[in-house]
């Protein structure tokens, strides 16, 4: 056999075993926001610095948002870190700084994937998330709790 049919047999036979286990659901909260000045000076700076910027861009402040994300942990009960995220347990909101929280199904393992998510968004009103729809800015992401 050869090397990369081994690997490949290695990779299959781990990522078969693995779906077998126990599932475990990541909890992680997640901000977008657009840079501030000091941000978006160091952004173009970097840019400039590797080739990508030329002094006729178009580019500005206000078309890119960045993503921070921080996961908070995980559980094996899925009701129970549904319950966690909706009474906004630990703050997961940190006082108005996280608007989403996703939870995800994933299995022990290197680089495991991530599926499954269950999106929440923040209600100012209730102090508590409440379950809502995959954000578009998050279409085709996943494994927000790996970073």
């Amino acid at each position: 056999m050869k090397l990369i049919e081994k690997t490949q047999h290695f990779f299959y036979t781990i990522g078969f075993k693995l779906r077998h286990k126990t599932k475990y659901y990541f909890i992680t909260s997640v901000r977008r926001y657009i840079p501030d000045e000091h941000q978006w000076k160091g952004m173009v700076s970097r840019w400039k610095a590797n080739g990508v910027w030329d002094n006729g861009s178009s580019k500005k402040r206000e078309d890119y948002e960045l993503e921070e994300t921080r996961c908070w942990g995980f559980l094996k009960s899925k009701k129970r870190a549904i319950e966690l995220v909706e009474n906004n347990v630990t703050d997961l909101n940190e006082a108005g700084y996280y608007k989403y929280v996703v939870i995800e199904t994933s299995y022990e393992g290197l680089l495991p994937y991530a599926d499954n998510q269950m999106w929440f968004i923040y209600n100012r009103e209730t102090g508590k998330y409440d379950r809502c729809e995959k954000p578009r800015f998050s279409e085709g992401i996943v494994n927000y709790c790996l970073g």
